[in-house]
């Protein structure tokens, strides 16, 4: 009970001072994909099967395509508590992940996987007009090639605003709380978005728009990342209501 209270102050604490942040030594500009295919099972169980794939600058380079920096696959079962709550749980997870390129000299390596496990929570706080906030929760455990384990939690609150039924505006910010074996427990990334989805024929979503990532690296450097975004969702098959 002490543990998750100090981990919930924790992220309470980062979230109020994202804006006091560090100077970064290093800005980095990335680009992310991420392809998922999502089954309704029932009205209530949902699985997806989701492709990310993400490229880097080399250092400071304005150019978010120019190295590999991850991909992964990963499968998500979610059910849908009611219109407001979703539960979900990811079993496992394979990412092979790059290192960060940030200074013109790094090497990139030949990369090295993670396996994690997964599950989240999240649901609608407030629903007024067009405008809907949430909050979303989630907790991992990784494991790293070469044996190191580190469990993680993420705290996301979202703003949304929906013009039309299938259209809408977002915005969140997202931090990330890390505990290794031996370490104590630190908060080592955030990350704001915004964007917004758009319908692409019946059944295919496309989401695009701009993140930026605060984090710090292993050897304490701060870095900055820019990143742009771009998802797309394609529905497998309505389920007809019961």
């Amino acid at each position: 009970m002490n543990n998750l209270r100090e981990c919930r102050h924790a992220l309470l604490y980062a979230a109020f001072t994202f804006f006091l942040l560090p100077g970064a030594q290093a800005q980095h500009y990335n680009s992310w994909a991420r392809f998922t295919i999502q089954v309704p099972l029932t009205t209530r169980w949902q699985t997806d099967a989701e492709l990310q794939y993400r490229r880097q600058s080399i250092g400071a380079h304005v150019n978010p395509v120019e190295q590999p920096l991850m991909a992964s696959f990963r499968n998500w079962t979610y059910f849908h508590a009611s219109d407001k709550v979703r539960i979900g749980i990811s079993p496992i997870a394979v990412f092979r992940s790059c290192n960060t390129l940030v200074h013109p000299g790094d090497v990139l390596g030949s990369g090295r996987n993670e396996f994690r496990a997964s599950v989240m929570a999240e649901g609608d706080l407030l629903r007024t007009g067009h405008f809907t906030v949430s909050t979303r929760y989630a907790a991992e455990s990784r494991w790293f090639e070469g044996g190191t384990h580190a469990w993680r939690q993420r705290l996301r609150p979202v703003l949304r605003y929906s013009p039309h039924a299938k259209t809408s505006w977002s915005a969140y910010y997202e931090v990330f709380l890390t505990n290794t074996i031996g370490s104590f427990s630190a908060v080592d990334q955030h990350r704001a978005f915004a964007g917004v989805l758009l319908p692409a024929g019946q059944f295919v979503k496309i989401e695009t728009g701009y993140m930026f990532v605060h984090r710090t690296l292993g050897n304490n450097t701060q870095l900055n990342e820019h990143d742009v975004v771009v998802n797309i969702s394609l529905a497998a098959r309505r389920v007809k209501p019961n």
